[in-house]
């Protein structure tokens, strides 16, 4: 599986008050960005949802239903597109189950939660203010997320006007071309008929406690990284049964930048590119092959690279 379509299908499977609408009709957009962060920890709600991921003109849809409660419990249900269908996914704060319906199992895995980015966002975004729209028949505010430095993606977002929970969200990359959208097609809040029963996991399945695999090499970060930017984390992530790949994610609080290090063979080079969504830059420095993914100018993605060298 090429490494655009495994981008693809990771993009398809990732309220702060309550308050009268009216209140906070002139409310500052970037306030609203804030509060729409924590929704989540404010409000219950289920309902049915889609989105969509375009690479290279061509469009995959998922559709999966969603049981949240308040303030860390989510149950999300696949149903399409064929290589989701059937999945559950229940995570709980830093756990997370996912039932994989073709090995008929489920996995277990505790994440680090990472720290809130929206700091970040509205450091090298202007949250601007483009009204209001409904979106299942709900007021919503339009909040344009557009960014301060040219050659970066900007992001639209509809966030519920009295329980803060973003509604529907637009990812344009930095030409400007919509890549993914998001959007409930069902929704209501503060249901009362959700059971302890929607989040039940097997109790006899542990999160793996593997060891990190031996990469072959050390693993080098860059000496520069475009203003904005902050690194996230580095993980290991299996590229073929045997081969694995340090991967170093860099973020400005929306867009993503991903180095990808693996020891260098004859298949390093076939590793594919993500169309429209990024550019990419590959080369092999010493026993190392390096990508580098972004949805930034080749020029800043080759300043990256030749600071790896």
């Amino acid at each position: 599986m090429g490494l655009a379509r495994l981008q693809l299908i990771a993009g398809l499977i990732v309220l702060f008050g309550l308050s009268v609408a009216g209140i906070y009709a002139a409310m500052d957009p970037a306030e609203i960005v804030r509060k729409s962060q924590n929704a989540d920890k404010y409000v219950s709600y289920r309902g049915l949802k889609y989105a969509d991921i375009t690479i290279d003109k061509k469009t995959v849809r998922a559709h999966f239903k969603i049981v949240h409660r308040k303030p860390d419990h989510t149950r999300t249900e696949y149903f399409q597109p064929a290589e989701l269908a059937g999945i559950i996914s229940i995570d709980k704060g830093s756990d997370s189950w996912r039932y994989l319906p073709a090995q008929q199992k489920w996995q277990h895995n505790k994440w680090e939660l990472a720290p809130q980015r929206i700091d970040l966002a509205l450091k090298n975004y202007n949250a601007v203010s483009a009204g209001k729209e409904k979106i299942c028949g709900r007021s919503a505010y339009v909040i344009k997320l557009i960014p301060k430095k040219k050659g970066n993606p900007s992001e639209t977002i509809w966030v519920d006007d009295k329980y803060f929970l973003v509604l529907k969200s637009e990812l344009r990359n930095s030409s400007g071309t919509p890549v993914s959208v998001s959007a409930f097609r069902e929704i209501s809040f503060e249901p009362t008929d959700i059971k302890d029963s929607a989040f039940a996991v097997p109790v006899n399945v542990k999160p793996p406690n593997n060891p990190v695999p031996d990469l072959g090499f050390k693993v080098v970060k860059p000496k520069y990284i475009p203003k904005g930017y902050s690194f996230v984390q580095t993980t290991t992530v299996p590229v073929t049964k045997d081969v694995y790949a340090a991967h170093l994610m860099y973020t400005n609080g929306i867009n993503t930048i991903s180095i990808f290090e693996r020891k260098r063979d004859k298949n390093s080079d076939k590793w594919d590119d993500r169309g429209n969504m990024a550019n990419v830059v590959r080369f092999d420095h010493g026993q190392v092959t390096f990508t580098i993914i972004g949805d930034i100018s080749k020029a800043e993605l080759q300043k990256i690279a030749n600071s790896l060298k």
